[in-house]
């Protein structure tokens, strides 16, 4: 993949590397025509070169399944970008914009148990929590998957074990820590109130507390979402075909850099 052009004198630099996440986006628009089409789009890449890479993926076309058209008939589409990469591993994740889903599928072939979306405004935090026999396989080899699944999805994850959560003081204690303070004031987009109406020219763009329909409803929003029995069973039918379940011993937290 050419990342720079250098006009450096008399003998021009062209910068190039096989690390970079376009690499794989390119190969996949190759081998992929719903990809270079339009019906499916790359929503993101999480990359380590050479060991293993996730790509989340979305249809545009009710009629095309994303993962199955880059898996291709039989696995033919993957194993050609898999023999492209030198045999690098390729997860095929179905992209979602409910967060919740979309970190369950990013952390398969493991299951989940509940993710909590926690209120941190410094940056997008959740907590997952998994069965006891599932830990090692969440945080994968050396905490590969889940510094993967933290990069595809954007959020810092927190993987605890269930056995963990109620050491800790149960489930009831994670949810009061997802939950935003009583004084919490949501900032709308930029121009807006939080009922979509226009801010006048220099007001700022915040709602008083007064001024929220519902507390009750307010909290629920943000106090972290949680995948119900149905909805659970039903993004682990859809998980991604993964071509390493990769078993380790248990790793504390997650390493944010890959």
């Amino acid at each position: 993949y050419v990342l720079d052009l250098k006009d450096s004198g008399r003998v021009p630099q062209i910068i190039v590397s096989q690390a970079h996440p376009a690499m794989v986006k390119e190969v996949f628009e190759l081998e992929v025509p719903e990809i270079e089409d339009g019906l499916v789009e790359i929503k993101s890449i999480a990359r380590e070169a050479g060991y293993r890479t996730k790509v989340a993926v979305v249809s545009h076309d009710p009629d095309v399944d994303a993962q199955g058209a880059c898996i291709g008939t039989r696995g033919s589409r993957i194993q050609a970008i898999v023999n492209e990469l030198k045999n690098e591993k390729i997860d095929i994740i179905r992209w979602s914009e409910n967060p919740v889903e979309f970190i369950i599928n990013a952390l398969a072939p493991a299951k989940i148990i509940r993710v909590l979306i926690m209120h941190d405004p410094r940056q997008a935090r959740a907590l997952v929590i998994v069965p006891d026999e599932q830990l090692s396989l969440a945080i994968g080899r050396e905490g590969q998957n889940v510094r993967l699944a933290a990069k595809l999805t954007g959020f810092k994850l927190d993987i605890k074990s269930i056995s963990q959560v109620e050491q800790d003081g149960g489930m009831a204690y994670y949810e009061q820590l997802a939950a935003p303070p009583a004084d919490y004031v949501p900032e709308a987009p930029e121009g807006e109130l939080l009922d979509g109406s226009e801010v006048a020219e220099g007001e700022p763009a915040l709602v008083a507390a007064g001024d929220i329909a519902s507390e009750d409803a307010l909290a629920a929003d943000l106090s972290g979402a949680v995948a119900s029995d149905e909805a659970y069973e039903a993004v682990q039918e859809e998980s991604p075909e993964s071509f390493d379940e990769e078993k380790s011993a248990p790793v504390a937290e997650e390493d944010e850099e890959a």
